[in-house]
């Protein structure tokens, strides 16, 4: 029996829970998109624990996980970390940005909003 496979038929996660296998970018931001890239960091998490047998990214918390992340793989360039210093939002900014995300759940909702209904 030859099925078609139709991709849009699967989904990526909504979030990763476990801070071992969050990706760096998902660490205190509202700006990332949660793309097939954050499952990637994920799985390859994941692979890295079963092949030593132990988590690659123990953090405590987010800011010592970030740590051991940089310590390994490397500081980000200084004109990737200037995209996060050009960014200054308002009270209001972050309410928006809170809203936006809120309205990802609820698709017709968001097209009403981006159409002004």
């Amino acid at each position: 029996m030859n099925q078609k496979i139709n991709f849009q038929q699967f989904f990526w996660t909504d979030y990763v829970a476990t801070r071992w296998y969050r990706a760096p970018e998902l660490c205190g931001s509202f700006f990332s998109k949660y793309t097939p890239a954050i499952d990637i960091w994920s799985i390859g998490c994941i692979f890295a624990e079963m092949l030593t047998g132990k988590p690659l990214f123990l953090g405590r918390n987010v800011v010592h996980k970030l740590d051991i992340v940089t310590d390994l793989l490397g500081s980000p360039s200084a004109e990737t970390i200037a995209r996060f210093e050009r960014w200054r939002l308002t009270e209001n900014d972050v309410r928006e940005l809170i809203y936006r995300e809120i309205l990802e759940y609820h698709p017709q909702m968001f097209q009403e909003y981006l159409h002004g209904e």
